[in-house]
């Protein structure tokens, strides 16, 4: 059977993130119960078109999932059982390479200030087996310009709590580039994160989407953000603590333990297959893209009529798809798997791309031998100039 991901969206949270542009809101009464029934709704309608296909990951993300009670996120998964073919959930996440590499990966995120221990426990229980906890920070005075509801202190608790309750694979997000962040203060951050052995790190820079309350008061000059050469840095200097701490830099912005990368973001990143559920979520199946409504209430309404929630969609020809498989390979630290991409797309269409790795060669981003093609320490860091010459 092909192997496939699971996304589900979840776009409530407690109060919204003064950074953030992401599909997510305070939710009003009743919104997030009626919002369950079109998730099972839309659920039921698209699992026939997973025949023939293994579930290998389940992603619950947003927002935050962890704004419903447990027993509510506990009884989606047993759902999806119902309509998918699954791969056996194994008791603990082991590391890749392992049996646990056969084994379900089901993450949900959570932010720290909506678990504690006993939602965690269940959270477990219900089968989760990898926990993703966005921290962002562990200084409260990052933490209050972020717009956050937690405190460092209760991060640090809420990945203690992850722990007693049996979570195995654990991972923590940072936001590096803060207006007026220095490398001390980040590194901080940091090393208060190792602190509590993860797993996995994601280390993102912070992005100032127009229309978000962070970009306006930089726009109002209440705030300057860091020039290009300090964000650099900032993604040198994380590259060198986390690798110096033995974890693996896999992906531009992401660190593993050995055997330890997100199995679901890998789905992404090896242009696998994937169907996205909820408002706003992406799917992609046999070459072919689609995007889901982005307002929940024309969401539900739409589940209710048995209508599609597809907003957009296209069917990718063979040249696109190659470029897109190699945006997203070389973000990767492995590459892209020449023997691989030739198989699928053919000699023809890889000798078309050899002028342009030959051009990110010299420049100093890519490294070309007979097998693969891996972007430099410096490709990574400049990703997008990589990755676009391949699109």
């Amino acid at each position: 059977m092909k192997p496939l991901s699971l996304y589900l969206h979840f776009p409530f949270c407690r109060r919204k993130c003064s950074y953030c542009d992401f599909n997510s809101h305070v939710p009003q009464e009743g919104e997030q119960e009626a919002y369950l029934v079109a998730l099972r709704r839309e659920i039921e309608a698209r699992a026939p078109r997973a025949r023939g296909h293994m579930v290998e990951t389940v992603y619950l993300g947003g927002g935050t999932p962890t704004v419903y009670a447990v027993e509510q996120l506990a009884e989606v998964l047993n759902f999806l059982r119902l309509h998918f073919a699954f791969r056996k959930n194994g008791l603990e996440a082991r590391p890749t390479g392992t049996e646990g590499e056969r084994s379900l990966e089901i993450t949900c995120e959570a932010n720290p200030g909506t678990v504690d221990a006993a939602y965690l426990r269940a959270l477990r229980e219900a089968g989760v087996n990898r926990l993703s906890l966005g921290v962002q920070s562990f200084r409260d005075d990052e933490l209050r310009l972020l717009g956050r509801v937690h405190s460092a202190e209760e991060a640090s608790q809420a990945a203690r709590a992850a722990r007693e309750a049996g979570f195995g694979n654990l991972s923590l997000d940072l936001i590096a580039g803060l207006p007026g962040q220095t490398g001390v203060a980040w590194e901080e951050s940091l090393r208060q994160a190792l602190a509590l052995a993860p797993e996995h790190l994601s280390c993102y820079g912070l992005s100032l989407p127009p229309g978000t309350p962070l970009a306006a008061a930089v726009e109002r000059g209440e705030l300057t953000p860091l020039d290009e050469d300090t964000s650099a840095a900032l993604w040198v200097r994380t590259h060198g603590v986390l690798t110096g701490a033995a974890y693996d830099h896999y992906e531009v912005s992401n660190f593993a333990r050995p055997g330890y990368p997100c199995r679901h973001n890998l789905t992404y990143w090896h242009n696998g297959e994937y169907l996205g559920f909820g408002v706003s979520a992406a799917s992609y199946c046999e070459g072919c893209r689609s995007v889901n409504v982005a307002e929940v209430n024309e969401y539900t309404r739409r589940t209710a009529a048995g209508e599609s929630v597809v907003a957009e969609s296209e069917c990718l020809p063979p040249s696109a798809r190659l470029g897109e498989t190699m945006m997203l390979a070389l973000r990767l630290a492995e590459g892209a798997d020449l023997a691989a991409l030739r198989s699928t797309f053919g000699d023809v269409e890889m000798a078309r791309l050899e002028p342009r790795a030959q051009e990110m060669q010299e420049a100093g981003l890519l490294e070309i031998s007979d097998n693969r093609w891996r972007p430099t320490l410096r490709g990574m860091m400049l990703n997008n100039r990589l990755a676009g010459a391949f699109v």
